[in-house]
């Protein structure tokens, strides 16, 4: 059940509210059920229209004029191959200058036209999160104003086994995003940014399932100027390839600086230009055929008009009636008075067709202004003003080009034949109408989606604050910033809540408002929290305190406080460590499960970021236990992931890997995918220090598939660093350098300059290991500066020893041909000494512990090289190396020193027989363990 007071939902049938102490009583009733006193709406004082014209005496659509030159550029464009990234069109244009008429044709004269998938979006669209995304969804489901919650799940579970891909966990979010909750005020438990991978992964399975065998979807975005921000997100990810089709994205917008417009540059962007003289000479022949009638009126239009096919649709349609009002010869005057009474502009027009309209048509028009996408049969029968007579009126509508019947079988019947149309009659409202309509349509949506609210919270909110009723408007303000931080929007959700405030800070300073206030403020610390917007969310949560503590509500003033000492846990901090322990009494005290799962998190991340790995480790298990107790289990996934840190930090990477096992199980069923991937490249790492090749390859390419369904490219490319590190080691170096050339354009594409550091690294390396020495050096060099830029002192080392290795494998394998020429000068066997000796001092100066064992083989490698009496102390370099990398437990490096110990033993004096078989033997097995063809 839900508080009144403070919106928190209850868990348990408990009395009395755990945050404010609210009693529940059967009188109580929600805000958003409180009645509020309706105005009026009418009368309303418009004339009747004398005679109806039916659709049969209409005008036929415009034929296509005027934009051959457009036509051929995209239908040329269109034809092209599409690259791996997809491509975006923009075409913009006024309304009514025919851009999706351009669009509509020019698909139909391809040769091979894709399969099409419309998003139509709302003058209010930029307030309503995935607004189109959400619209397609319910037409995919057949979803009206009348269908339950019920209806929606069992409908969903049918696109599930349409959809090929889909698992249960995506029609979770799905149905996240269409308000469909089990408790209302119940987030999913997850970070932000998985929510938001989570849910573009089960959009995307839908998307490419439109594409069908052909693999080649083009996606029209409507009205892109008004797309709200996560949509053009998800636009701007669906762009990077992870839906797996070709995809043309088609933008049709009237500004192309507002709105959504791709991050990427449009292969193809046309702006319609109004027509020409000439151009509307040829519309106006086509649209009235007898050339004879009013010449002076023709005139005036050509000269004049605005000659958009809308426009000239609406002008066709009043001339064939002046012609049909005013039949047989006319005299000077009466052609006077027809061209003063016909229109120039398009508004002028439609207003003077709306005014012929009654008063119950004319409501009906007005309500649907104000729907807009919702302007369905289902929902208008919930206006008791217009039910009466209701499908005969939508004909008359209909009849006269204003609506038009959608055959989507959606539920949402009807549309505005043009967004133009809609907003002409939205704007000729006069305020005190517009008020009253809003009211209406805002009670109207509450009582007709009592059990489906969460879908409409944004549209509630804007028509109340329409209204100007600051305290329903904030009661849904709320729960709409509420279902964005559910959607992991959490910039989009800061922002509201702080309109909600605004709102607050008009009303009365009563317990309620100051109650609400303090929550709100609470949540948007959380989320500044984890924007990074340190100083803001430190403002937020001390007036939370402060408000909690003037009201006397602990609940709030001890979440306040454990948000706020959250923030001193990355590091040494005596404060936060006394906070904590004070908190961990009060919230014992209180009982708050959440809070104390919370609480046992912020304790091992401060152990842990202080390097007390002990007391770190004792809080994460704690929280593991209580978390699967409580059945939290995001929680218990972190408590065991950050266990599994814990152990890899000590070498103790079975009992490392068997946390991330367990997290991973706890991210599947839970149907994270993001968090998938960290969890099984977390595995695959430990897998790899095992040796255990295989799982490791079969967890990295499953990340990897995650990752490309998640759009997640930081994780694709760390994974495809991963995955080509492997498959080098394992001898597959033309693979791998496939792997390190995706995984570098993939980091340049994100501006990661670790990454990109890395992948260059790797490549050099799978060039080396080709034997394209030279390109593979001047890779690594490259490596080399940018890491030197990025200040990454570790990295900076690890090229160069990388560097020393590739130039000098090709003298090694020389000098290990005895009947070979020396492949090295005395000079260059110096420099490569000096420049061994140099990295091994920093290693061992800087504390580098994973890089000892390569620097000493290295060493000994320059040892071995150089003079003759060097030869005992390169021995026994090459043996430190091959004990580091035992103890490391590196079983790459152990196989490289092994390679060296081996290759240079000709050269070293009384070597036991018996020793030099058991490395023999100990390299045939690690070579054979490696050297897995199942990986490629």
């Amino acid at each position: 059940m839900e508080c009144p007071l403070c919106l928190e939902w209850m868990e348990n049938d408990e009395p009395r509210c755990v945050i404010c102490g609210h009693d529940f009583g059967p009188s109580v009733q929600t805000a958003s059920a409180v009645s509020t006193a309706r105005a009026s709406v009418g009368p309303f004082t418009f004339r009747r229209a004398e005679a109806e014209l039916s659709a049969a005496d209409l005008p036929g659509p415009i034929p296509f004029t005027g934009r051959d030159r457009d036509l051929r550029l995209l239908r040329s464009f269109l034809e092209e191959p599409i690259p791996p990234q997809g491509r975006v069109v923009v075409l913009q244009g006024d309304a009514g200058t025919g851009k999706t008429r351009l669009v509509e044709k020019a698909l139909r004269e391809m040769v091979s036209p894709p399969e099409t998938v419309l998003w139509k979006t709302e003058p209010f669209g930029g307030a309503v999160i995935y607004g189109p995304v959400l619209t397609w969804l319910q037409s995919l489901l057949e979803v009206g104003a009348g269908a339950s919650p019920s209806d929606i799940r069992r409908r969903m579970n049918r696109l599930l086994t349409e959809v090929e891909g889909l698992e249960t966990s995506d029609g979770q979010y799905l149905l996240a995003a269409l308000g469909i909750l089990d408790k209302p005020n119940q987030a999913v438990h997850l970070p932000c940014e998985n929510i938001t991978r989570n849910l573009y992964r089960a959009l995307g399975r839908v998307l490419a399932s439109r594409a069908g065998e052909g693999q080649n979807l083009c996606l029209i975005v409507d009205q892109a100027q008004w797309t709200d921000v996560a949509t053009g997100r998800f636009l701007d990810e669906a762009l990077n390839g992870f839906i797996g089709v070709d995809l043309t994205i088609l933008c049709l917008t009237r500004d192309a600086n507002r709105g959504w417009h791709p991050a990427c540059a449009p292969g193809l962007s046309l702006e319609l230009e109004p027509f020409t003289a000439e151009e509307r000479k040829r519309l106006f022949d086509a649209v009235v055929p007898v050339l004879e009638f009013l010449p002076e009126l023709r005139q005036q239009y050509i000269q004049e008009g605005t000659g958009t096919p809308l426009f000239l649709e609406e002008l066709g349609r009043l001339v064939q009636q002046v012609m049909e009002e005013n039949a047989g010869p006319l005299n000077p005057e009466d052609v006077a008075n027809i061209i003063e009474i016909v229109p120039l502009s398009q508004e002028e027009l439609i207003g003077r067709r709306i005014d012929l309209l009654d008063e119950r048509t004319r409501w009906l028009l007005d309500v649907a202004a104000l729907l807009g996408p919702d302007c369905s049969l289902g929902l208008l029968e919930c206006f008791d003003e217009i039910r009466e007579d209701l499908a005969d009126q939508l004909r008359a509508l209909e009849g006269m080009r204003f609506l038009e019947r959608r055959e989507d079988g959606s539920g949402n019947d009807f549309q505005f034949k043009d967004v133009g149309l809609r907003e002409i009659v939205y704007g000729r409202l006069l305020a005190d109408q517009r008020k009253a309509l809003h009211q209406t349509v805002a009670e109207t949506i509450e009582k007709a989606f009592a059990d489906r609210l969460p879908e409409k919270y944004e549209i509630l909110a804007y028509h109340y604050e329409k209204v100007g009723q600051a305290e329903k408007a904030a009661y849904y303000q709320i729960r709409a910033a509420d279902h964005r931080v559910r959607l992991g929007e959490s910039q989009a959700a800061v922002d509201i809540y702080q309109k909600a405030t605004e709102l607050i800070e008009r009303l009365p300073a009563s317990e309620e408002n100051q109650t609400r206030m303090a929550r709100i403020l609470i949540r948007q610390g959380h989320l500044l929290r984890l924007l990074g917007r340190t100083g803001e969310a430190v403002a937020c949560l001390d007036t939370a305190r402060g408000l909690a503590e003037n009201l006397g509500n602990e609940f709030l003033a001890i979440q306040a406080r454990l948000e706020r000492v959250i923030f001193t846990c990355w590091g040494k901090n005596g404060d936060a460590e006394e906070e904590l322990e004070r908190l961990a009494e009060r919230i014992s005290e209180t009982g708050q499960a959440a809070a104390e799962c919370l609480l046992l998190n912020a304790r091992g991340v401060l152990n842990l970021h202080a390097g007390r790995f002990e007391p770190a480790l004792v809080a994460f298990r704690e929280l593991a236990e209580k978390a699967r107790i409580l059945g939290k289990q995001q929680f218990e996934a972190d408590a065991l992931n950050n266990t599994g840190l814990i152990y890899w930090r000590w070498s103790r990477y079975a009992e490392a890997a068997k946390c991330f096992r367990a997290a991973s199980s706890l991210r599947m069923r839970m149907g994270d995918k993001f968090g998938q991937v960290a969890a099984l490249l977390n595995l695959g790492i430990i897998q790899e220090q095992l040796a255990e090749i295989r799982p490791a390859f079969r967890n990295y390419r499953t990340a990897l598939g995650y990752a490309r369904e998640t759009a997640f490219v930081q994780g694709q490319a760390v994974l495809e660093i991963n995955l080509s590190n492997l498959e080098r080691r394992s001898g597959f170096a033309a693979s791998a350098m496939e792997r390190a050339a995706r995984a570098l354009e993939l980091a340049q594409r994100i501006e990661d300059h670790t990454a990109e550091i890395i992948a260059m690294e790797n490549l050099g390396l799978a060039y080396g290991a080709v034997g394209r020495v030279e390109e593979g050096a001047e890779l690594l060099e490259q490596a080399l500066v940018l890491a030197e830029k990025a200040g990454a002192g570790e990295q900076q080392v690890q090229i160069g020893l990388d560097l020393l290795d590739v130039r000098s494998a090709g003298w090694a394998a020389t000098a290990a041909d005895v009947s070979a020429p020396s492949a090295i000068s005395r000079q260059e066997s110096a420099i490569f000494d000096r420049q061994a000796t140099g990295l091994l001092a920093r290693v061992e100066e800087e504390q580098f512990p994973d890089l000892l064992a390569k620097a000493c083989r290295l060493k000994g490698r320059a040892l071995f090289l150089g003079q003759e009496s060097n030869r005992s102390s390169a021995s026994k370099y090459l043996l430190r190396a091959l004990d580091h990398a035992i103890q490391s437990q590196n079983i790459f490096e152990e196989l490289d020193s092994l390679r060296e110990i081996i290759g240079w033993s000709f050269l070293v004096e009384n070597l036991e027989t018996e020793r030099m078989e058991g490395w023999s033997n100990r390299l045939d097995r690690i070579s054979r363990m490696l050297r897995v063809q199942e990986l490629v």
